[in-house]
């Protein structure tokens, strides 16, 4: 496993989202990086938003724990404990806002023997107080 330098890989990332009244579904797929560091697995990739530009986006996660930042266009910082709220940050140009998320579930796995790995996230985001949705991840990835 290359450690510094990273393993270029293939993602597929989906998001579901269900709040009170509707349910997206938002997915892209790019290229990226993934190494393992300290015993934790890495992810990082960008995300073009429409109308807002790049996101560089870094995910990292190992055991019940992740987190999940973003920067550029929308720029966001969340730590994910299983079973646990944690508070968070997501800004945009107009707005920045404390956010709260309670895991549901974390699961991850990397096939060295395949050289294709998975990682997938259910939380609760809250905002001010109220629950704005349940979140569904999922990023897939494979190297090149």
């Amino acid at each position: 496993m290359q450690q510094m330098n990273g393993i270029p890989v293939h993602i597929t990332f989906s998001s579901d989202i269900q709040d009170q009244d509707e349910k997206a579904h938002f997915s892209f797929e790019t290229n990226g990086l993934y190494y393992i560091k300290d015993h934790k697995s890495f992810l990082l990739f960008e995300e073009k938003i429409e109308e807002q530009g790049p996101v560089k986006t870094t995910v990292r996660f190992g055991g019940d724990e992740a987190w999940i930042r973003r920067s550029g266009s929308v720029n966001m910082r969340i730590p994910f404990r299983l079973h646990n709220k944690t508070k968070g940050i997501h800004e945009t140009p107009h707005i920045k806002l404390e956010v709260t998320a309670t895991t549901d579930d974390i699961s991850h796995e990397w096939d060295e023997q395949n050289r294709t790995g998975f990682f997938r996230l259910t939380y609760r985001l809250s905002m001010r107080g109220e629950e704005v949705g349940t979140y569904l991840l999922h990023i897939a990835f494979k190297e090149e």
